[in-house]
């Protein structure tokens, strides 16, 4: 399924305890014109925008559901856990951090803390002309480590679908949102090939 608008309002649509996990990489700071995410005027105001749109994201999970956020800032960390996120791994890829957080205390799984995955790979190639596509290589690891067959990840600020693409290769369902009706339409155009 493919929502397309703004994040807090399509996670609205959401049935509650829907998702096992959501996999975000959302636009950086300044990377958009104001009154899109990235496009604030100040961090702070960022980082609050994205602490609210990562709540709407918690009520959406299982109850052992996981979070994969990739930004390039740890500043966020602190307002995830104040906003009900329990923090398991922080781990580094390229000049990204990925943190893994869950909706519930759960037994914290080990992790290697550097992840060597290619910044982009045949699949995320496709989508160069777009943000900042993330590797299926990298996206798979995440799913496979949270999911099995059958379940649902949310793939959040979807772009052209890298992670959409990638979770129905390993049979599991998604659920994509992005606020650009171009991606949106990408990624639609993709699925039906």
């Amino acid at each position: 399924m493919i929502y397309c608008g703004d994040a807090s309002d399509c996670l609205e649509q959401l049935t509650p305890a829907s998702i096992h996990t959501c996999i975000a990489h959302p636009p950086y700071w300044q990377a958009h014109e104001d009154g899109d995410l990235g496009g604030e005027r100040n961090f702070n105001a960022y980082l609050s925008t994205l602490v609210s749109i990562f709540k709407d994201v918690h009520h959406s999970l299982i109850s052992s559901g996981d979070l994969w956020l990739i930004v390039d800032t740890l500043d966020i960390v602190m307002l995830l856990k104040a906003s009900g996120w329990f923090h398991a791994h922080t781990c580094q890829w390229q000049s990204d951090y990925i943190l893994h957080c869950y909706a519930t205390p759960q037994r914290v799984r080990p992790l290697e803390m550097q992840w060597n995955f290619p910044q982009y790979d045949e699949h995320s190639v496709a989508s160069l002309q777009y943000y900042t596509p993330l590797p299926s290589t990298l996206v798979a690891h995440c799913i496979q480590l949270s999911t099995v067959v059958g379940d649902t990840v949310l793939d959040l600020f979807s772009g052209t679908g890298v992670t959409t693409l990638t979770a129905h290769k390993l049979a599991r369902h998604t659920v994509s949102i992005d606020n650009d009706p171009i991606a949106c339409a990408m990624l639609e155009a993709r699925l039906n090939k």
